[in-house]
């Protein structure tokens, strides 16, 4: 029930000794739950003052700020510190502006230069942590933040072995060297999130998954999406994995979720939530019916002429739902002839055949439209065709 603070090291390059910049550490450390984070130690209050305000940038929970008292000298065979008190609670002052919520003092600090700071600091307004949490993934030295209204993330789904018999073999015998080089090439394609699945007969997932985040996470910089349907091993990687990951996936079954919801929690991993329920809605929307009819639709389409046209789209508009496919453009009279036969749960939805194309038509567009008629199932359904050219 005590509070969990942590404070960091870091070096002249703002970075610690494994790499982790400020913002990192910041977003794994509260996605674990830790009740405050910050600074200790490293080269002195005022270096310090950068890395208290990234971190301000990305904080949900108050900031720490606790400096030497200056760089370190040696005079002689002993280590001193110069920084008078007052000059250290002067730049303590700056620290506070800065986010720093809890500020103390670390190496060569004396009960006079913490006296100077509380007299210093007391009466001071005091940061506020950000209100909402931003959507962030972490790897042990970058962040990749998912924005609502941001750019295209490419999430690099190559470590896999399902279809790849040269990856299998690499990974029954032990082998990483392929995993690392997809790894490598992935990330220099682009992708900013790379996905790891071990999922295969004959060798232990479990094992395999830690040997195989321990090696991608120490050759890229990506974030890593754990990818697998077993509860323990996707808890053994989290365990380990030296930053905020993504999971890969958690459905809305009542069996999965609450098992890896917890886990998620108990980590600070983010995820891909699926829709997918045993539920079944009590009152089902007209909508409901409609989507459900479409997608129990059993479509054969035959008799085509000329050039094949492409697979028909599903969309949904307003109340309608609808399926379409648009014929390759050509520039001769033909005749394309096509019969349609759609069923739901057995009920023919509608049939319909031939079409006279005229000459230099640039592309012919089928589309078959479906409404509810109600919440029982029951569907209207009308085709059309049209020429572009």
């Amino acid at each position: 029930d005590l509070p969990i603070m942590v404070t960091l090291t870091y070096n002249e390059d703002g970075r610690t000794l494994f790499g982790t910049p400020p913002e990192t550490a910041v977003v794994v450390l509260q996605s674990l739950g830790v009740d405050a984070i910050g600074v200790n130690c490293s080269t002195g209050p005022m270096e310090m003052v950068p890395l208290v305000e990234k971190m301000a940038e990305y904080s949900t929970v108050p900031l720490i700020a606790k400096p030497n008292a200056g760089l370190p000298e040696l005079e002689g065979k002993k280590t001193v510190y110069r920084m008078t008190p007052e000059e250290f609670a002067e730049a303590g002052v700056t620290l506070v502006k800065a986010g720093a919520a809890i500020v103390g003092g670390c190496c060569g600090t004396t009960k006079e230069h913490i006296r100077a700071l509380a007299d210093a600091v007391r009466g001071m307004e005091i940061h506020k942590p950000l209100a909402k949490h931003r959507r962030i993934l972490a790897s042990e030295r970058q962040n990749v933040e998912i924005t609502l209204d941001g750019g295209f993330i490419v999430v690099g789904e190559r470590i896999n072995p399902t279809g790849k018999k040269k990856l299998q073999a690499e990974l029954r015998e032990g082998k990483l060297d392929l995993v690392r080089e997809m790894a490598m090439a992935q990330e220099e394609n682009g992708a900013r999130i790379l996905d790891i699945n071990m999922g295969m007969n004959g060798i232990d997932e479990k094992e395999m998954m830690k040997q195989v985040i321990y090696e991608v996470s120490s050759t890229v910089d990506c974030p890593l999406c754990i990818d697998t349907s077993h509860i323990d091993v996707m808890e053994e990687a989290l365990r380990i994995y030296p930053g905020r990951a993504l999971i890969n996936s958690i459905s809305l079954e009542s069996e999965k979720i609450e098992k890896m919801l917890p886990i998620a929690k108990k980590y600070g991993a983010m995820f891909v939530l699926l829709p997918l329920s045993v539920a079944k809605p009590r009152t089902p929307h007209p909508h409901c019916a409609a989507c459900a009819a479409l997608r129990a639709t059993n479509c054969q389409c035959a008799g085509s002429r000329g050039k094949t046209p492409r697979p028909f789209s599903r969309g949904f508009k307003g109340d309608t739902l609808f399926r379409e496919r648009e014929y390759p453009p050509f520039t001769h009279s033909r005749t394309v002839r096509e019969s349609s036969s759609c069923t739901s749960a057995g009920k023919k939805l509608f049939y319909a055949s031939g079409v006279r194309t005229p000459f230099s038509v640039t592309s012919i567009v089928q589309r078959i439209s479906c409404s509810s008629t109600g919440t029982s199932g029951d569907m209207s359904c009308s085709r059309q065709m049209s020429t572009v050219g």
